[in-house]
């Protein structure tokens, strides 16, 4: 679960972003959090301002590599989680908190027949930490990739093309596409989007509606918010308004301009989007849905951008390399620094590099960001809580 910043529609226009005045509070600092010795993570999820849920591998001494689930709790606090029945050929890939008293893991194993089976585990108040395994859906679903989601009505699962709602007792079905389910965002118990392959879906709290993309876009280029979709294209920003595509022309020198690339920022607070002209400028502009603010490119790639609560623009600035592969070909390698947008420009904080995802410390103005360093194999977490 994901917190997203409501934006308002309206007329367009420009500022530039200009340096913040310099000053050292609570939460300027980044420190890095001391964690168990996990050997992977798949996701996470902050449910309070000290405490996130991971799920990833752990390793045990009798049985080697293992399902893992962790829960941080402030500090160098952590507690180790182990479901009944959890197949130790298995291998978790989603954690959603829906409250502080409710978290849900999904994943697969590889039965007797080979066939990928899914499972998801509830872990209720009364105490938090009493875990007990859902079925899901039938009939079963050959995949790795499931994805729970909450809101306040309660959770959805995606398996495939599969979208299953939990009504309290069990999973029920709610749609099923033609098409594998790369994401899905609820902002409430109405207003829910799936990106699956080049389709866009939309939930009005009855049912699943196809909405028609832009032209030239794919599914997996179109971002969502509570106000509703929206992408980054050639000839500006793309806002669907309930019946169909709006567009807002970016601010000069962009406007009409021949780009090498053009990107709308996922995992950030609000409508981001990262510009390159062929052969010329580049910029980072942030609609607030009236006007354009324009920030600086970070040094390398622009990968997220959060704003807390306290007004303070942070991000994630991706690093990478190629690493050759013989005979021909290669594959790209990520680190990344977390940022600051201070003084009129992106400076790191000096956490150790990663290729981070931030994300917002619920009831704080503090953040969190776990990740890995592709190039040296080491998970990295930092907090400036």
């Amino acid at each position: 679960m994901r917190k997203r910043i409501s934006l308002l529609a309206g007329a367009a226009a420009v500022v530039v972003a200009l340096p913040t005045s310099a000053y050292a509070a609570p939460g300027d600092s980044w420190r890095p959090v001391t964690f168990l010795p996990i050997q992977g993570i798949e996701d996470f999820d902050a449910v309070g301002a000290a405490e996130v849920w991971h799920v990833g591998t752990d390793y045990d001494i009798t049985k080697g590599v293992v399902p893992g689930i962790f829960q941080w709790t402030g500090g160098l606090s952590w507690k180790r989680h182990a479901p009944p029945d959890l197949p130790p050929n298995g291998r978790l890939t989603d954690v959603t908190a829906q409250s502080g008293d409710e978290v849900w893991v999904a994943g697969f194993y590889r039965s007797s027949d080979y066939f990928l089976t899914g499972f998801t585990y509830l872990a209720s108040s009364s105490p938090l930490g009493v875990w007990s395994k859902r079925p899901v859906p039938q009939p079963p679903i050959e995949t790795e990739h499931r994805e729970l989601v909450s809101d306040s009505a309660g959770m959805w699962l995606t398996e495939g093309g599969r979208i299953s709602r939990w009504d309290g007792t069990v999973w029920t079905t709610v749609a099923t596409l033609t098409r594998n389910i790369e994401r899905l965002e609820s902002f409430g118990p109405d207003n829910a989007w799936i990106a699956a392959g080049d389709e866009v879906w939309h939930w009005d709290g009855s049912s699943w509606q196809q909405i028609p993309r832009p032209d030239g876009i794919t599914g997996q280029r179109v971002r969502f918010t509570a106000d509703g979709a929206w992408t980054a294209t050639t000839s500006g920003l793309r806002t669907w308004d309930g019946s169909s595509w709006q567009t807002t022309a970016y601010p000069a020198p962009f406007d009409g301009a021949t780009f090498s690339t053009v990107n709308g920022l996922t995992d950030s607070d609000g409508q981001w989007v990262s510009l390159k002209i062929r052969e010329g400028e580049g910029g980072l502009l942030h609609w607030d849905g009236s006007e354009w603010t324009r920030y600086p490119l970070m040094a390398d790639t622009t990968q997220q951008v959060v704003v807390d609560d306290a007004g303070r623009i942070w991000g994630v600035n991706r690093i990478s390399r190629l690493v050759s592969t013989l005979p021909t070909g290669g594959y790209l390698q990520h680190k990344g620094q977390v940022v600051r947008f201070k003084d009129g420009a992106w400076e790191s904080v000096g956490a150790a590099e990663a290729d981070y995802r931030l994300t917002h410390l619920p009831g704080s103005d503090r953040l969190y960001g776990f990740g890995e360093n592709e190039w040296n194999g080491a998970d990295k977490a930092v907090t400036n809580r």
